[in-house]
């Protein structure tokens, strides 16, 4: 009797088993190319043509993957796949079968992969629907929204959307994404994001843009391009969200193709932003190269660590911001500039706070750096107008009272917001205009273009006689300047290799007014 309940109870366990199994219980593995029909999860297979929309399918599959639950990954084979406003959902692994060979192209102005949680790999992403509108045919558009650009979805890749979902344990791997209306990459509320061996690049405004909540993220490997319309990288969590706890490992900031098809220069930054209650904290960038890309501080960032980096940008605070502060940073082992041409300044306004160490850097004098106990700035207020409080008073800043002496050279006014000058014609060119310059104006930075260089003489060197011509050629240029003054005198050498010397007589929010002479 004992033996036949025994038996009775492994029968009715087994039945039980069977009647819990979940119904939508997904194979592992699905190619989208084949099984879509097969499993009866749509009505037809994803079609790699280039010309077919597959963004249903593709969804249904991903929704049917996520009933599983240990997930399942979604195959695509060689193709051109049309795609749309996909959900990935937590679980689901979007996989190609190789960078080169499995395309995917947008078809609608949504975002194109937008991650609840799950993981991409091995394939690229074009925000441009096809051939005529990419590649050497891709427009960056205007505004640093992408305006009359060739793009045609808003965002390649968006992980999370904060405050209400925060997509965790996203892995993103071995995936091209290029040529967006916004930001090729787009975190807004993440846990645990990897980023590893990607590519990004060609965006109408910033290649990347964390937005927050942003948390314990490592971005490894990856090459962030040249080619964007506002900024390059940008940390700048909207107000009340973080950016925290995170690692760049040996990544590349490219910047030496800046300007090209139309795009901006201006931004060429790697963006820290803080705010008053120091959410944004803990960012470590070890091993990293940053070719032409400076670091520009916003605000009080704490506790943020360059260490190890081969090549680095010049540490930066722009003129409208009220404060830009590390804070407990540490500073090791890098090369401000390259080994063979370092840099001669490393930061420019920052505030360098608290506990912050500067220790085995190249050039040796950026150890010297001077750290200052406490923080004499304010909080980073939001620099976009409807967010700034006007000011309760009438009063004007007084100007400095700079004579224009005839001898000095031609007086010009030059509008800023990227116009372009050329020394020898004396012509003005507008924002991104094609031709020949030697100088770009914005409210900061001053940029030289191409060949050309320029260098803010010190009231010491121009006592010496450094204006003279033996002296101007030897000194050391550079291709931006920051925070540039009325009564400043800027060197330059033009692209044609002449000699110039320039006063900066004023400064307006929308030009600047130069006094310029040739040196013989």
């Amino acid at each position: 009797m004992r033996f036949m309940f025994n038996v009775t109870k492994l029968l009715f366990l087994c039945v039980l088993a069977i009647l819990i199994k979940p119904v939508n219980a997904a194979p592992l593995f699905i190619d989208a190319s084949t099984d879509l029909t097969r499993l009866k999860i749509a009505d037809q297979n994803a079609i790699g043509d280039a010309t077919t929309d597959s963004s249903a399918p593709v969804q249904a599959a991903i929704d049917y993957l996520a009933k599983n639950p240990e997930g399942g990954s979604l195959i695509f084979g060689p193709g051109v796949y049309c795609v749309g406003g996909i959900v990935v959902k937590p679980g689901v692994k979007i996989i190609g079968a190789d960078r080169q060979k499995t395309i995917f192209r947008a078809n609608s102005t949504s975002i194109m992969f937008s991650m609840e949680g799950g993981e991409l790999h091995n394939f690229t992403a074009y925000g441009t629907p096809d051939a005529a509108s990419s590649g050497d045919n891709w427009k960056v558009g205007t505004g640093g929204v992408g305006k009359g650009g060739t793009a045609l979805c808003l965002m390649i890749i968006r992980v999370g959307n904060a405050p209400k979902l925060i997509a965790k344990d996203v892995v993103i791997s071995n995936v091209t994404a290029k040529e967006a209306r916004y930001d090729c990459l787009y975190p807004r509320g993440s846990q645990n994001l990897k980023v590893l061996n990607c590519d990004f690049d060609r965006a109408g405004r910033n290649l990347v843009t964390m937005a927050g909540n942003d948390e314990n993220f490592l971005i490894s490997g990856c090459h962030f391009g040249s080619l964007w319309g506002l900024y390059h990288y940008d940390i700048e969590p909207n107000t009340n969200l973080f950016v925290r706890d995170g690692v760049f490992l040996n990544c590349d900031f490219e910047g030496d193709h800046a300007g090209e098809m139309n795009t901006d220069t201006w931004g060429a930054m790697f963006m820290f932003s803080g705010e008053g209650q120091l959410k944004n904290r803990n960012i470590s960038v070890i091993g990293c190269t940053f070719n032409k890309i400076n670091i520009r501080v916003r605000g009080i960032f704490p506790d943020v660590q360059f260490l190890y980096n081969p090549q680095l940008g010049k540490i930066v605070k722009l003129r409208g911001n009220n404060s830009g502060e590390f804070r407990d940073a540490t500073i090791r082992d890098n090369t401000f500039g390259t080994p063979d041409d370092p840099m001669k300044k490393i930061s420019s306004s920052v505030a360098f706070t608290g506990n912050t160490v500067f220790e085995g850097n190249i050039p040796p004098s950026a150890n010297d750096t001077k750290i200052t106990a406490e923080s004499k700035d304010g909080h980073w207020v939001e620099e976009h107008p409807t967010a700034q409080k006007p000011v309760a008073t009438d009063a004007k800043p007084e100007k400095l009272d700079i004579k224009i002496d005839p001898k000095d050279g031609k007086v010009v006014t030059v509008p800023l917001m990227g116009h372009q000058f050329n020394f020898v014609t004396g012509a003005i060119l507008n924002n991104r205009e094609a031709g020949a310059a030697d100088v770009i104006f914005h409210g900061d930075p001053l940029m030289a273009i191409g060949k050309a260089g320029i260098k803010v003489l010190s009231a010491a060197e121009l006592k010496a006689g450094d204006d003279s011509l033996p002296k101007l050629s030897k000194l050391h240029y550079e291709s931006f300047l920051w925070a540039v003054q009325p009564g400043d005198t800027v060197a330059a050498r033009t692209n044609s290799g002449q000699y110039v010397v320039m006063k900066i007589l004023d400064e307006e929010k929308t030009n600047y007014t130069i006094q310029y002479r040739f040196v013989k």
